[in-house]
């Protein structure tokens, strides 16, 4: 069972509090990386195509996505910690959450691998 407390990834506090801005520089730069493609203007299929053909820009792809879902469960973690009392409805909803995240994370590095 979980202990009120504990952190997410069951590291010290102050490393997660790190690693939640990381993770948010990555997403950040990531986002920075997508919006120069984007500026280029009239993008085709084509475009895309070649765009995430490069592998670059899936390993890119599959470091933000894992950043995403690492950042995603340590506050989300955090909130349903805080403020859902009840130990089993905390379990059952990080649960859902886990399941939400692994799925996301496997998905898009499918997809991303698979262009």
């Amino acid at each position: 069972m979980f202990k009120k407390n504990e952190s997410a990834l069951k590291i010290k506090g102050s490393y997660e509090w790190l690693l939640m801005r990381v993770t948010a520089l990555i997403i950040c730069a990531y986002l920075l990386y997508l919006l120069i493609f984007l500026s280029k203007g009239g993008i085709t299929y084509e475009d895309w195509y070649s765009f995430f053909s490069l592998s670059i820009t899936k390993i890119f792809t599959s470091f933000s996505i894992f950043a995403i879902v690492l950042h995603a469960w340590i506050g989300m973690w955090q909130v349903i910690t805080d403020y859902i009392q009840s130990v089993l409805l905390q379990v059952i909803i990080q649960l859902l959450w886990f399941i939400v995240l692994i799925m996301l994370l496997f998905w898009v590095i499918f997809l991303m691998w698979n262009v």
